[in-house]
């Protein structure tokens, strides 16, 4: 299925909103900021860079430093020891440690639809998952699988009917015609897999078209900061939308902050990142960065449905709108 094109005009507007509100509100000083991002750096965190290359930062009193992800780097440790500020993680991710008694609130959703997607090559006839049934599909365990599990629950597909086989990040085994369907990554893996197979077509199955609503990249900080300092996290968070808002109305621009941070330096791999990014930071309902209550139980109870999560809790523990609602009052 086609995903929806972002329109410049509503984002251009915004923008505008957003420099008039910063208009009046230039800081003295700067406050240091540390924010530990969910993965390398790369253009998935374009609007993060873009933010502070415009200087929406400096222009809420803030100056930001952003420490990289990776294999081994505990990307909520900072944040619960208070070493970090913010971190962007996955929000499965996040459901499962609160459940576990961590001290930490989601305060903004970037990637509000979930990048994990399966593909078949075109040729193979596999269009939904009312096709998997008999067929080969390369996955890997926890949350994916959880989502896998949801989509064909929600469409009548017995998971036993599938063969599942683990997940190989080089894709070798998928372009080979070895497997039927494989898990993919709409914002990193997928460009590339595209880019290995030459003039050959894939379907595209999204889970959120099947019902099975994900938020992934999500900005948190902890409780404490929460309720020390609101008026910084409340700055931090309208400086950063802002600069999402002109990654999206800029991506030329946006690319240009984030090359001298990335580890790629092959700036058409970038653009192909941040091209996949936009439908997924702007869907085309809410807010960008908007979070609502009923996808968030809607994954807190796939989650515990699939094992993931051992400890039911009260949704409203990992989230607060406090700072969107601030931010977006009167839009």
């Amino acid at each position: 299925m086609q995903r929806k094109s972002s329109p410049t005009r509503s984002i251009a507007l915004a923008l505008a909103g957003f420099v008039l509100i910063l208009a009046g509100l230039r800081a003295v000083g700067l406050d240091q900021v540390t924010v530990q991002l969910k993965w390398i750096h790369q253009a998935q965190f374009a609007g993060f860079y873009a933010a502070k290359a415009q200087g929406y930062y400096a222009d809420e009193g803030i100056e930001v430093r952003f420490l990289p992800g990776g294999v081994g780097i505990d990307i909520f440790a900072g944040v619960e020891t208070g070493d970090v500020d913010f971190s962007v993680v996955g929000a499965e991710a996040l459901l499962q440690h609160v459940s576990e008694g961590a001290s930490y609130k989601a305060i903004a959703t970037t990637y509000r639809t979930n990048p994990v997607v399966f593909v078949a090559f075109t040729d193979s006839g596999i269009e939904s998952p009312y096709d998997f049934p008999g067929k080969s599909v390369s996955m890997s365990p926890g949350y994916d699988m959880a989502v896998l599990e949801a989509m064909l629950q929600n469409v009548g597909i017995d998971i036993e009917t599938l063969e599942l086989v683990p997940y190989n990040y080089n894709d070798q085994e998928f372009i080979d015609g070895e497997i039927d369907v494989t898990i993919s990554f709409a914002a990193g893996s997928l460009p590339a897999l595209r880019a290995s197979i030459g003039d050959r077509d894939l379907n595209v199955i999204w889970p959120n078209d099947y019902g099975v609503h994900f938020y992934s990249d999500t900005v948190i900080a902890g409780n404490q900061l929460l309720e020390d300092n609101p008026d910084l996290v409340l700055r931090f968070l309208r400086a950063t939308l802002q600069g999402h808002l002109f990654a999206i109305a800029h991506p030329d621009e946006a690319i240009d902050a984030t090359m001298p941070y990335a580890v790629v330096q092959d700036r058409a791999v970038q653009e192909q990142m941040l091209t996949a990014s936009i439908p997924l930071i702007y869907t085309g309902e809410d807010h960008i960065g908007w979070m609502r209550a009923s996808v968030w139980q809607g994954m807190h109870d796939i989650l515990s449905r699939y094992g993931i999560l051992t400890n039911p809790f009260d949704i409203s523990e990992a989230f607060t709108m406090q700072f969107l609602e601030a931010i977006y009052d009167g839009e």
